[in-house]
């Protein structure tokens, strides 16, 4: 009897004490793209296949993107975005990245990065144009000399779920060689390393659960930067090598993500954390194609989009010259639309 008894008692201390660790784990979900680029408008790919036959579809687009995320966005999840959504098509030149914040601003987003391409009109337009954003916008190590600050919050802290996350955001460190000098003569570039240190000290001081590196540095940046820092930093959201991680890259147990470009892909990662122990015990991530569907697409932001466009209709209907003589391009030998690029660029 006193056997039963002691065993009965075992089993309750192990439900009891297996509770109280479940307690500690909490669900985290991170919605993330990158590189998109300006492609608001849904745009058609081609798959190849040789055995079923070639496919033809319509991804992407502000509309579609923003209906993927509204799917999987719920009360756990956090939403980032890795940087380079100025830049790609007409609307964002026309309006030196404005419909991009304004679009930017629909998505009820978390944090955004910035990247090499939203300098494209200078970092002062930049830096007045994020004043328009709803949401962080971060950059720890792009420093605006004349204002004496850097070009968007270096770190954040967001708490998803009851977990306490901090965001530590970088730019590509070599931002200065990648757009034209005149864009970028108030920027100092920031030592990446003293600016991750000093943010893991801030996170650790402000009792984060995890660590997380929002950059728009490339993956190889990345992995090294795991490398350095994997005894605190948990997770890297990336942006700027178009990589289309469709698994996460796990470097030191650091979690490393990245979502392609152009907005094909919504990248989805669910985390287990123990906050107990500031740990991710879980991983799992996909990358989830933004295949343009009527019934997933958000209406309002087709409705912007659209009208955006037919605000600069006008622009693009203008006449500025007329071709005398069909164009061809070809990758072997020198063509006249080669010669009329490099013209044009050279002017």
């Amino acid at each position: 009897m006193t056997k039963k008894i002691l065993a009965v008692l075992l089993l309750l201390s192990s439900l009891a004490f297996s509770q109280e660790n479940d307690a500690d784990v909490k669900e985290v979900t991170i919605l993330h793209w990158n590189d998109f680029h300006s492609r608001n408008m849904a745009y058609r790919i081609t798959k190849k296949d040789s055995i079923k036959g070639d496919s033809t579809y319509y991804i992407g687009g502000t509309a579609s993107m923003l209906g993927y995320l509204n799917k999987f966005r719920n009360s756990n999840s956090l939403v980032l975005n890795g940087g380079d959504d100025f830049q790609g098509t007409p609307i964002s030149s026309l309006t030196k990245g404005q419909s991009q914040i304004e679009l930017l601003n629909l998505y009820g987003l978390d944090a955004f990065t910035v990247g090499n391409h939203e300098f494209d009109y200078g970092e002062l337009h930049l830096d007045s144009l994020l004043q328009l954003a709803n949401f962080d916008v971060l950059s720890g190590n792009v420093f605006l000399k004349s204002l004496g600050r850097t070009i968007g919050k270096p770190w954040v802290t967001k708490i998803v779920n009851g977990v306490k996350i901090g965001i530590i955001g970088l730019t590509a460190a070599d931002l200065l060689t990648l757009t034209v000098p005149k864009n970028v003569n108030d920027v100092q570039m920031l030592n990446t390393d003293s600016v991750v240190t000093e943010g893991i000290n801030f996170c650790k001081a402000e009792g984060c659960d995890v660590i997380m590196l929002l950059t728009h540095m490339g993956l190889d940046n990345d992995k090294k930067l795991a490398d350095k820092f994997s005894k605190d930093i948990d997770v890297i959201v990336g942006g700027h090598s178009h990589t289309p991680l469709q698994r996460p890259n796990i470097r030191n147990n650091v979690v490393i993500v990245q979502a392609g470009s152009y907005g094909r892909y919504l990248g989805k990662l669910d985390l287990k954390i123990d906050v107990a122990k500031d740990t991710v015990i879980w991983n799992y991530g996909k990358l989830y194609e933004t295949v343009l569907d009527s019934a997933i697409m958000d209406k309002n932001a087709a409705a912007v989009v659209d009208r955006m466009i037919s605000g600069i209709q006008g622009d693009l209907l203008k006449v500025i010259g007329s071709l005398k003589k069909d164009w061809f391009s070809s990758y072997k030998m020198e063509s006249n639309l080669g010669q009329w690029q490099a013209d044009a660029m050279r002017k």
